[in-house]
């Protein structure tokens, strides 16, 4: 090989300059400077919407159950998983279970089978709501479910889920046990 042939294939395998690698990573740094802050508005978006529908799918399992047990159905506040609270609010976390005693509490025997005929039932637990997500209500302290499907006339109301940006969400449960999600003119403390 001559010694022009090995300049032009040197020629021919030239790379980028230290200039053309600085404004591509200039670029780069540009592009994901402005898609961060978009990127983090769509992850809380996201998780107020995941809050919203963790809650509007218990509501629904409690009030189906309610019809197909033919019997009461309650949703409560819980802290542990297995027991109402006794304070605090929805953004603990929730149980719901058929309320075979109708004393709005969950009682377990705590024997093998926890489903057993004229016994509670735990048919759903929820744990905390994270990602700055608070939710208050004006339903109290209980969700309750008639066999009929109706809601409880004292446990009718709204529950509203607000994040740190104060956007919110809110569900509003009327008498017959039916849901509205309210998305726009949701007013976050």
């Amino acid at each position: 090989m001559n010694t022009q042939q090995a300049q032009i294939r040197f020629h021919s395998w030239r790379g980028f300059t230290l200039v053309e690698l600085m404004i591509a990573l200039v670029v780069a740094v540009i592009l994901v400077t402005i898609a961060i802050p978009s990127f983090s508005n769509i992850v809380k978006d996201n998780r107020l919407a995941a809050a919203v529908n963790a809650m509007t799918g218990s509501i629904h399992l409690a009030r189906m159950e309610a019809v197909r047990k033919n019997m009461r159905v309650v949703l409560c506040p819980s802290s542990n998983g297995s027991s109402c609270a006794a304070s605090g609010g929805w953004s603990q976390g929730w149980i719901v279970f058929s309320d075979a005693d109708k004393n709005n509490s969950f009682n377990d025997d705590g024997d093998s089978d926890p489903c057993e005929n004229g016994e509670d039932c735990l048919l759903r637990s929820h744990d905390a709501i994270g990602g700055n997500i608070t939710v208050s209500s004006t339903l109290g302290g209980r969700i309750q479910f008639s066999p009929t499907g109706m809601a409880d006339s004292s446990t009718t109301g709204k529950i509203k889920f607000c994040d740190d940006r104060k956007e919110g969400r809110e569900l509003e449960l009327i008498a017959s046990g039916r849901l509205r999600l309210v998305k726009n003119g949701v007013s976050c403390p």
